[in-house]
């Protein structure tokens, strides 16, 4: 549901392609939005052979967005953002350098515009990551994240194909001996549409969800 925004992301992925010389393609997941994201993003590829579009026909959740759109990934250097605009892709820039074979490159939010409940969130869904799946990284869900081709098998998620989609890569990451590089990123405020997740009502829910990841790791 990011029709006040997706047009203006794809557009900048596409603009720091052209920037970098980089010949890239979009893989955009419509994950079963109510409004007209799906419409948006079908126009925009009529007129783009290299924006890609999956359809899911009902919400399947974040990580499984993420899953089907590497499922039709091509090339050396995948990476991946969210549609929100809250991160811009020229920021991609600072991530490239690191990329290679066994190391991935993520994205760290700085000086986040985010409401003060929520960044006080974050930190402690950060540290129950971990302390219950061993990944120190203070930004465990940030969306900008650039890895090698090569290494997906290794990172795919395969049991949190929701909200924990990132602390289960993050922690196959760590037990498949690849580094992880941090990098820092800027953050925006939205365009349009409203953020959704992060309530201190849920904590409960995350302690539950990642001790049954840990147990199926």
């Amino acid at each position: 549901n990011e029709e006040e925004n997706i047009e203006l992301v794809v557009n900048d992925v596409f603009k720091w392609f052209k920037h970098q010389h980089l010949d890239g393609e979009v893989i955009a997941v419509n994950d079963g939005s109510e409004d007209q994201t799906g419409p948006l993003l079908d126009r925009m590829a009529v007129s783009n052979n290299r924006l890609n579009i999956i359809h899911h026909n009902e919400n399947k959740g974040h990580g499984k967005a993420l899953i089907s759109g590497f499922s039709q990934a091509k090339g050396e250097i995948w990476g991946m953002m969210d549609s929100d605009g809250q991160i811009h892709a020229e920021d991609f820039a600072g991530l490239l350098p690191f990329v290679r074979s066994k190391q991935i490159a993520i994205g760290r939010r700085v000086k986040r515009v985010d409401p003060f409940l929520r960044k006080v969130f974050m930190r402690i869904y950060a540290l129950l990551v971990w302390i219950i799946l061993g990944v120190r990284v203070k930004d465990v869900n940030c969306g900008m994240k650039l890895f090698h081709s090569s290494d997906w098998p290794k990172l795919e998620p395969r049991i949190a194909t929701g909200g924990f989609f990132h602390a289960e890569l993050l922690c196959r990451a760590k037990r498949s001996s690849i580094l992880l590089k941090i990098v820092p990123v800027s953050h925006y405020p939205r365009h349009g549409g409203k953020q959704t997740g992060a309530s201190i009502k849920v904590i409960k829910t995350i302690v539950v969800e990642l001790l049954r990841l840990r147990r199926g790791l």
